[in-house]
């Protein structure tokens, strides 16, 4: 499991919450989320079907088996659902969820910035966060 920033943007939907203090949240798993995201102007997205933890991969073929798979670069795929809303595509034509944020945290950090990174960002397990974790990430998203 690992980490994951608490809000994010979105022009239509406004504030995204995943850490909502009201109930829900997200956990992050290396190939898949689970869990509940806040949107102030569409309510709760629900970013999968399964429940149960450990590996899973969303096929994403029906409403019993739809979500959001993820990398090990960070980057989202398959459909959250929204009452309000219907299917939300995480990576869709021309756009997605990438851990582009990551990279550039990396390289705050390595320009003596105070950031504290999320301890599954550190790739090659060398105990700091630093150029490998960033040239990974960025690599990863190029393909």
């Amino acid at each position: 499991m690992g980490c994951l920033q608490e809000y994010a943007w979105g022009t239509n939907i406004g504030w995204l919450n995943f850490n909502p203090s009201h109930g829900g949240g997200v956990t992050v798993y290396d190939d898949h989320l689970e869990g509940y995201v806040w949107a102030e102007n569409i309510g709760w997205i629900r970013l999968g079907a399964y429940s149960a933890g450990g590996s899973h991969t969303y096929a994403n073929t029906n409403n019993s088996d739809y979500g959001v798979n993820n990398t090990t670069a960070g980057v989202l795929s398959g459909y959250g659902w929204s009452t309000n809303a219907g299917r939300i595509n995480f990576r869709p034509t021309h756009g997605g969820v990438i851990a582009l944020s990551d990279a550039l945290l990396a390289l705050e950090i390595l320009s003596g910035s105070d950031l504290e990174a999320c301890p599954d960002a550190d790739v090659n397990t060398d105990g700091q966060i630093g150029i490998q974790e960033a040239v990974f990430i960025l690599n990863a998203l190029s393909k």
